[in-house]
C-alpha cells in the first residue's frame, strides 16, 4: 500500500508541475511580448514566434490537465514523459526570465545575450525551435493519454531522446527512471478498461528493442483509388504512418459490419494531392518479403489476386508487430479465414518445433516435464522462460536474438 501512496503523490507533483509550467509560460511569454515593445522591429519575428510557442505550451500544459481528470487510469502511462520534460522545460522558462530581469544591461542586450547563450547551449537549436520541440513532445502525450488514433510511438521516442540530449546540455541529470517501463507497468490499467479494443492499444507501447532492417524502399500503394469515407461512428483502431507521413494506414472498426477495415492515403509530393483506397482486412491477405510486408487484395473482374500496398518498416520489431495485428483482425473479421501462409512470418524460425504433447509429462511432484527433441528448443525454452542469472563482470549475460540481414534469427554465440 505505502507503493501505491507514494506513487500517488508523485502524481500529485507531477501534475501540480503542469499547472505551475504552464502559469510560468504564459508570464513568461508576456514578459518577452513587453521586450519586444522597446526593441527594434527587425527582432519581432523571433520574439513572436518564441512568445506564442511557450503559450501554446502552457495550453497543452492545461489541457493534459484537464485529461487526468477525466481519464486518471491512464495517467500512469505518462508519468514517466513528464519526469523528463519538466525539468528542461523549468529551466528553460527560468533562464528566460532571469535574461529578463536582468538590469545590468540594456534591454537589447539582454535579448542578444539571451538568445545567443541558449541557442548555443542547446546545440545551435534556435529558442523557438526548442519550444516546438516541447510543445510536440506534450501533444504527444496528451494524444497517448486519450488514446488518439493520431498518437506516434515511434515519433514519441525519437522526441523523447530530443529531450534527454538538450537535458545533458542544460546540466539537468537523467530521470530517476526511464518513461517506457512505466508505460509497460501501466499495461494491466489499460486492460482494465473493457471498452478498449485490443488494436487501439497495441501500437501505444514503447517496443523492448529496435533492430534495423536493410534495403529500404518507398511504401507504395497501387489502389484502385476511390472516395474512403469513414463513417462517423467508426471506431478509430490505430494509424500507420510511413516515409514522413507520404503514406498512412488507418484501421478502424465499421459500424455496420462491425469489421475491421484498413484505409490508405498516398500522398503525391509534386502535386501534394491525396489519394485513397479502403478494403476490409478480410478481403486482404499478407505476406512478408524482406524488410517489406506485401498486402494483397483480389481482383473480381480478374478473378486473381492483385498487389495492393507495400509498406516497409525500419524495424524488424515493428514489422512482426503489424503482421501479427493484422492477422489477429482478420480472425475477427466475418469469415475468421485466415491461410496458413500468413500465420508464419516467412523466414522466421518458430520456437518449440519439435515439442509434441506426448513428450509432456508429470514427475512425482507433480511438476511438468517437457522433453525435446533437439537441444536448440530446450535451450530457447529456457532462455524464453527462465531468467538467467545476473553477469557479476557487468556483462548482459543473454543477447538479442535478432534477425539476421537475411531475416533469419541468429545465434549470439556465433
Amino acid at each position: 500500500m505505502s507503493g501505491m501512496h507514494n506513487n500517488g503523490g508523485r502524481v500529485a507533483l507531477l501534475l501540480e508541475g503542469c499547472y505551475s509550467e504552464a502559469m510560468a509560460a504564459n508570464v513568461v511569454a508576456g514578459c518577452v511580448d513587453n521586450l519586444r515593445g522597446c526593441l527594434a522591429e527587425p527582432l519581432y519575428p523571433l520574439m513572436i514566434a518564441l512568445a506564442d510557442e511557450m503559450r501554446k505550451c502552457g495550453n497543452v500544459f492545461l489541457r493534459i490537465l484537464e485529461q487526468a481528470r477525466t481519464h486518471p487510469g491512464r495517467v500512469p502511462t505518462m508519468l514517466g514523459y513528464l519526469d523528463i520534460l519538466l525539468p528542461s522545460f523549468q529551466k528553460s522558462v527560468d533562464d528566460i526570465r532571469t535574461h529578463y530581469e536582468d538590469k545590468t544591461k540594456n534591454k537589447e542586450i539582454r535579448w542578444r545575450t539571451m538568445y545567443h547563450k541558449m541557442t548555443d547551449e542547446a546545440g545551435g537549436i534556435h529558442l523557438p525551435q526548442r519550444f516546438s520541440l516541447y510543445y510536440q513532445f506534450l501533444l504527444l502525450m496528451s494524444q497517448m493519454l486519450i488514446r488518439s488514433p493520431q498518437f506516434d510511438m515511434n515519433a514519441m521516442e525519437a522526441l523523447q531522446n530530443r529531450v534527454c540530449q538538450l537535458r545533458e546540455k542544460q546540466g539537468i541529470k537523467s530521470p530517476p527512471s526511464p518513461a517506457g517501463p512505466l508505460v509497460m507497468s501501466a499495461a494491466a490499467a489499460v486492460f482494465r478498461d473493457r471498452s478498449l479494443h485490443w488494436a487501439e492499444d497495441i501500437f501505444s507501447r514503447p517496443l523492448p528493442s529496435r533492430t534495423p532492417l536493410k534495403h529500404l524502399k518507398f511504401s507504395e500503394c497501387y489502389g484502385p483509388w476511390k472516395d474512403a469515407i469513414v463513417p462517423k461512428e467508426a471506431r478509430i483502431l490505430f494509424r500507420r504512418s510511413f516515409d514522413q507521413d507520404r503514406l498512412t494506414i488507418l484501421a478502424f472498426i465499421n459500424p455496420f459490419d462491425r469489421c475491421p477495415y484498413l484505409v490508405v492515403r498516398s500522398l503525391d509530393t509534386g502535386t501534394n494531392m491525396s489519394a485513397f483506397s479502403i478494403y476490409g482486412v478480410h478481403e486482404l491477405c499478407i505476406e512478408r518479403d524482406g524488410s517489406c510486408l506485401v498486402i494483397k487484395r483480389w481482383s473480381h473482374t480478374e478473378n486473381t489476386s492483385k498487389l495492393w500496398v507495400l509498406l516497409y518498416f525500419l524495424t524488424w520489431e515493428e514489422l512482426v508487430l503489424f503482421h501479427c495485428t493484422f492477422v489477429a483482425m482478420k480472425f475477427e473479421g466475418p469469415t475468421g479465414a485466415v491461410h496458413p501462409i500468413e500465420l508464419n512470418i516467412s523466414r522466421e524460425k518458430r520456437l518449440f518445433q519439435a515439442y509434441r504433447p506426448e513428450h509432456m509429462r508429470q514427475n512425482k511432484y507433480n511438476a511438468l516435464e517437457l522433453d525435446f527433441f533437439a537441444e536448440e528448443a530446450q535451450e530457447s525454452f529456457r532462455e524464453l522462460f527462465y531468467s538467467p542469472p545476473k553477469a557479476t563482470d557487468g556483462s548482459n549475460p543473454t543477447e538479442s536474438t535478432a534477425p539476421s540481414d537475411d531475416g533469419e534469427r541468429t545465434d549470439p554465440s556465433k
